[in-house]
């Protein structure tokens, strides 16, 4: 399903989280289809039966340009990735940025799309923060679990970003316990210039659940004892490792400062 638009009331959600003031998505769906997404929920209460990552709805929304969002800090791309395929097209995203640089407002930029450099402009204009999401440095890993771009498009995108003077973060999300080598992602952060390297742990209490551990039981068997101690014993210490691991990181003093940003809601 795509193509059909929706009208929104607001594309500004005030947000409880840790992402900031607003959360904004200018599309319903995700053609990304990563397989441990934790939006696909939003489908069923949309009333949308089709599978996640076969839909992708375009929003319309009230212009946000006359609003005064100065000292607000606004994210774009919490539940769907704002520079997925279908953004060529349809310029949802861009609109939007367009807007937002009107309002004063602190924008973060979050994707797994390379896309993003079409906006570097806009971007380094707006003095807007740019977050790539990784979860691995293994690109047959990504691709297993991700419809983005590859990992070297991403990392591209990212030192063509602070090259424009743009803020940059490399975003391990999730971390896969037993697959994602942490030093080896904080070294593609360094490769790319980043600023920081946020590390999210993964987080299996969504209706993919099934599908991540089957997928690690078959494709990653060498995982799977850690996976099993975690996900079905409850084992703690593998996340107590990667608190140590983290902090450890950082103390080298040789990779960009690494962000313990812990687990997703749900």
């Amino acid at each position: 399903m795509t193509g059909e638009v929706r009208r929104a009331r607001s594309i500004l959600n005030r947000s409880k989280g840790p992402a900031g003031d607003f959360t904004a998505n200018p599309y319903l769906g995700c053609a990304h289809a990563c397989s441990y997404c934790y939006a696909e929920y939003m489908g069923r209460f949309q009333g949308i039966d089709d599978p996640w990552g076969t839909f992708v709805i375009p929003k319309e929304w009230p212009d946000v340009s006359g609003r005064d969002l100065r000292g607000r800090s606004v994210w774009i791309g919490t539940a769907c990735d704002p520079y997925q395929p279908m953004e060529e097209e349809w310029g949802c995203t861009r609109r939007l940025l367009e807007q937002l640089a009107h309002t004063g407002a602190e924008v973060t930029v979050c994707t797994r799309s390379a896309l993003v450099r079409r906006d570097l402009d806009l971007l380094a204009r707006m003095g807007a923060r740019l977050v790539m999401s990784v979860n691995t440095h293994d690109e047959s890993v990504r691709a297993d679990l991700d419809r983005g771009s590859t990992l070297e498009e991403r990392c591209t995108a990212l030192f063509d970003a602070d090259t424009a003077g743009i803020p940059t973060v490399l975003f391990c999300s999730p971390f896969l316990p037993g697959i994602t080598d942490l030093a080896e992602v904080a070294m593609m952060g360094t490769a790319s210039s980043v600023d920081e390297v946020w590390v999210e742990r993964l987080v299996l209490n969504g209706p993919y659940r099934g599908r991540m551990l089957y997928w690690c039981r078959t494709k990653h068997p060498e995982a799977w004892p850690l996976w099993e101690a975690i996900f079905q014993r409850g084992d703690l210490s593998l996340w107590e490792y990667l608190d140590r691991l983290i902090e450890e990181l950082d103390a080298t003093g040789y990779y960009p400062k690494l962000v313990n940003q812990g687990g997703h809601d749900q």
